[in-house]
């Protein structure tokens, strides 16, 4: 079963609350529902594109099909974290995506794999163009048996783009009850606190890259055509971010403020941070757009809780 409940157009009150029932079939494996479910106007043809990639992900996923996975649910590059290992990698093309999938069939087969079922999904918007995906599941034995740990948990990124709703961002492991969702939403509040701080400070590209960072990592810039990039080193990384600090500069920029913070930690190993704030020139003007939101991935390393994605949302809904 899955619960979607999401939130958009919160400007100019045309929030209007819809009782959606959906039901799809999908080898036995998929039924989804929702209840709750907020759109802007009478549309609710964004929730039933949702449905409609998570039900074909579902599909594809289990009749092996790597390649319509690669090109038509995920969208290339991918940040793919293992929590198993405590470690994460960008996979740059789609061809390097569908190898990977290629290879986790292969080890599950391996393993006795025929199929898997999913037993409930959670369906978060983040912002007009972005949602976060819960998904606990059982691998299953072509006998009916399940394979050890019983339950699962996967966690997606989606994007929306010209071609449809497509995953970026993928992390898998074992299901386990999140005990220390308050510590670990405390810990992660201070640190997206550090980092606004060190955008404010003295060497803010420099500071932030050493500190606040971790390699490969995901971005998507709220300037230009917000297409997100996977950026592999570390030279790279503080050669654009202090490009972009420096651009933002000569508009005028003085400090970056934050509206609003929002955690939410999926494991004791992974939170979703959704941040809007405001970059101000000196005489308290904001330079456009005024309210931009972001979302943003740490994820608990040996070094620590690092950020591994800086997500923009797209233009708010109106």
């Amino acid at each position: 079963m899955v619960h979607i409940s999401h939130r958009l157009g919160l400007r100019a009150g045309l929030l209007v609350i819809h009782t959606l029932l959906l039901s799809i079939y999908s080898d036995n494996v998929l039924s989804l529902y929702g209840q709750e479910v907020a759109v802007t106007g009478d549309d609710t043809s964004l929730t039933s594109e949702i449905a409609d990639t998570i039900k074909r992900y579902a599909e594809g996923f289990n009749s092996t099909n790597a390649e319509l996975l690669a090109s038509e649910i995920y969208s290339a590059p991918v940040l793919l974290i293992d929590p198993s290992s405590g470690t994460h990698r960008v996979l740059e093309t789609t061809i390097d995506v569908e190898k990977q999938l290629n290879q986790s069939f292969k080890e599950m087969k391996a393993n006795g794999w025929h199929h898997s079922t999913i037993h409930h999904q959670s369906v978060r918007m983040v912002g007009s163009d972005m949602v976060a995906v819960q998904t606990i599941f059982s691998r299953m034995r072509i006998d009916g048996s399940t394979i050890l740990p019983a339950k699962r948990q996967a966690n997606f990124l989606l994007v929306n783009q010209p071609s449809g709703w497509r995953i970026i961002v993928a992390c898998k492991g074992s299901h386990r009850e999140l005990e220390d969702s308050a510590s670990i939403e405390k810990l992660i509040k201070q640190k997206m606190t550090r980092y606004v701080d060190l955008l404010n400070g003295p060497s803010p590209a420099k500071e932030v890259t050493e500190e606040i960072y971790s390699f490969p990592r995901l971005s998507r810039s709220f300037m230009g055509d917000r297409e997100h990039k996977g950026m592999l080193s570390r030279d790279e990384v503080l050669q654009r971010l202090d490009g972009y600090l420096s651009k933002l500069k000569s508009e005028g920029m003085q400090k970056i403020t934050v509206d609003k913070v929002k955690v939410f930690p999926v494991s004791s190993e992974l939170a979703f941070v959704d941040l809007t704030s405001c970059r101000v020139r000196s005489d308290g003007t904001p330079i456009p757009p005024a309210d931009a939101g972001f979302s943003y991935i740490w994820f608990k390393q040996a070094a620590g809780w690092k950020m591994i994605a800086t997500l923009a949302h797209g233009p708010e809904a109106k």
